[in-house]
């Protein structure tokens, strides 16, 4: 059995020729993809490479977004162009939700959306979450050179929270935001 290889008409070094049996699903597409660019080039007299070049990135240009992995390198990639101008090691960094936006290529960011990217940075080295208004990224070395908190400090008071004894009236103050905290925010 013969193997039916496609020659793709790009002038790109990572083109190559592909069997068709690796893009079996797609095999059709990329034919007549293939195929309409051929009578294209044929109709306009294509002769040299610029022309031709013009005309398949007319044809190669179409809507899209970035996977969730692309979408990670994207912002890896800006943190890396952050570091060469600033001179300085970037550790941490905020996001606005519209850099964000853009960056993903989304009109809205949803929180499974914002975790599956983490979990590609989190490969890369970094943390990345909603901070109430904004986004934050950080270098996990960093964070992991934080200072720990256990729970061995309220192990009794957990433990009234576990047979409902523990009386949380007290802790009320702690979730609202004083004086100092609010002009900060200002």
């Amino acid at each position: 059995m013969a193997q039916v290889v496609l020659r793709l008409a790009v002038q790109e070094d990572w083109f190559h020729d592909v069997p068709i049996m690796f893009f079996y699903p797609i095999k059709r597409r990329i034919a007549s993809n293939l195929d309409a660019t051929r009578h294209i080039m044929d109709q306009r007299s294509v002769s040299s490479h610029n022309e031709r070049d013009k005309v398949m990135s007319t044809i190669r240009r179409r809507a899209s977004r970035p996977s969730k992995r692309q979408c990670a390198m994207l912002i890896a990639y800006l943190l890396k162009k952050k570091n060469e101008e600033g001179g300085r090691d970037v550790t941490r960094a905020q996001l606005s939700p519209s850099t964000l936006q853009r960056l993903l290529g989304r009109r809205s960011v949803s929180p499974q959306l914002l975790t599956e990217i983490g979990e590609w940075l989190l490969r890369a080295g970094w943390v990345l979450f909603f901070a109430g208004t904004t986004y934050a990224i950080v270098r996990l070395d960093v964070v992991q050179g934080w200072n720990r908190v256990s729970s061995k400090r309220i192990r009794d008071d957990i433990h009234k929270v576990g047979i409902g004894e523990f009386d949380f009236e007290a802790l009320e103050g702690l979730l609202l935001a004083t004086e100092s905290d609010s002009a900060e925010q200002e």
